[in-house]
């Protein structure tokens, strides 16, 4: 598992890299048409990043230990929902200006997917644009983002399929009013 995950974090690595650029240009679009500056948005876009999480958690259902009679899964949408996730992610790196090296000595490979979770909650809310330590923090993040894709058998080809295709949709959004 080792192997693949180690695999996955340099294809991811490339991966980030592209997304980032995509999104620096969709935020430019949308700060530019909305007349916003990075430093006004930053929190509603963490605050963004927080509920995606929480729709991603709710369309995985992994958590309601109370639930009998789970919906049927839908992996389009559970991809969409962590594909949002993403978008606002890459947005809060791209004004942190954090570089991508996942050098985290973190092993979450043996967490479940619930833990998981509990952790990328948890991360989050230590974003803020005065970090001290915004790299750690945001690269183990991505670490466990990561590890949630690995748990889910999301390869990075789908992860930047599925983001461009997001990126698309929004740009049109934006340029029909949206």
């Amino acid at each position: 598992m080792e192997n693949n995950n180690n695999y996955l974090e340099k294809e991811m690595i490339e991966t980030i890299s592209l997304i980032k650029d995509k999104q620096k240009y969709l935020d430019s679009l949308i700060h530019l048409k909305k007349n916003f500056s990075f430093s006004q948005t930053f929190n509603l876009r963490k605050l963004a990043l927080l509920v995606e999480l929480g729709e991603f958690s709710n369309e995985l259902e992994s958590f309601k230990f109370w639930k009998i009679n789970k919906k049927e899964k839908d992996e389009n949408k559970i991809k969409e929902e962590l594909i949002d996730c993403l978008h606002f992610f890459i947005s809060i790196i791209n004004d942190l200006n954090v570089s991508i090296d996942l050098d985290s000595k973190e092993d979450y490979s043996c967490f479940d997917l619930n833990e998981l979770l509990l952790k990328i909650f948890e991360s989050t809310t230590y974003f803020s644009l005065n970090m001290k330590n915004s790299h750690s923090i945001c690269n183990n993040w991505l670490r466990l983002f990561l590890e949630i894709c690995n748990n889910l058998q999301l390869s990075s080809d789908e992860i930047l399929s599925s983001y461009l295709q997001k990126n698309k949709l929004n740009i049109e959004r934006l340029n029909s009013g949206y």
